[in-house]
Formats: C-alpha cells, sequence, structure tokens
C-alpha cells in the first residue's frame, strides 16, 4: 500500500511528495465513511477483549491517525508514499501499519475497506494532472 512516484533525473521531489500526502489525506477524508469503519471497530474490540485486554479502539479515529502517519522516502531514482513503519497503536500491540493494511484488504472474516489504495490508485492515474496542480500552486 504506497504511491510510487519515479525520479529518472534524481532531482529533490520532496516538496511535491508533500503536496502528494496532503492531497491524499484530504482526498480520502472527503470519502470515509464512519459506517463502514463501525465493522472495523467491533471486530478489533471483540478480539481485544476476547484477549483479555480491556481497552477499547474506535476505527474511525485510528484511520485518521494513520492518515496523518503518511510520509514518504527517497530511494533515489524514485519516491514512496506510505504509512511510517515504525509507530504502534497505544495500549494494544500492533503498529499503525498492520492496523492500516487491515482496514484496506480485510481478512476471510471481514471484507476490506480499501480507500487508501484506491486513492493511490487514481493518484497514479492522474499523476501528470496532480503535477499541473502542484506547478501551479507554487506558481502563486
Amino acid at each position: 500500500m504506497q504511491l510510487i512516484v519515479e525520479n529518472p533525473a534524481n532531482g529533490d521531489l520532496s516538496e511535491f511528495c508533500e503536496f502528494l500526502i496532503q492531497e491524499t489525506v484530504e482526498s480520502v477524508l472527503s470519502k470515509l465513511s464512519a459506517a463502514k469503519l463501525k465493522l472495523f471497530t467491533a471486530y478489533f474490540n471483540k478480539n481485544l477483549e476476547d484477549s483479555g485486554k480491556k481497552v477499547k479502539i474506535d476505527a474511525y479515529e485510528l484511520f485518521i491517525d494513520g492518515l496523518n502517519h503518511l510520509m514518504f522516502t527517497d530511494e533515489g531514482t524514485q519516491y514512496s508514499i506510505h504509512i511510517d513503519r515504525e509507530p504502534t497503536i497505544e495500549n494494544i500491540d500492533l503498529k499503525i501499519v498492520d492496523f492500516m493494511k487491515f482496514i484496506n484488504y480485510g481478512n476471510l472474516l471481514i471484507k476490506g475497506y480499501p480507500i487508501l489504495s484506491e486513492d493511490f490508485d487514481e493518484s497514479r492515474n492522474h499523476l501528470k494532472d496532480l503535477i499541473h496542480k502542484f506547478t501551479s500552486l507554487q506558481g502563486m
């Protein structure tokens, strides 16, 4: 679950990647359905209860937190926009990136909600438009 931006000239695309992250967050938040995430909240809370943990989560709030952990890395000939792989969810032994992947892909018991990967796909398919928007904003 990442967006790759090719960088064959090995230039500095960090400002553009920051722009793409902001565009992604705004786009996903405009489409995010709290109702669809209620199933994930119930699923996680049931599993936490079954494992003896006395903590409850809200998948909607955690998903928004996950969006705030979008970052980019410069990999030379490309940049990768993805969720930071290090932060964990407080009080439970789960990385935010793993939570976001679970929401995106689901499992055998619960269907995924691929809103983030769909948004990455949309950005990938409209990268020229996003470059144009970015350069237009830079000229303001």
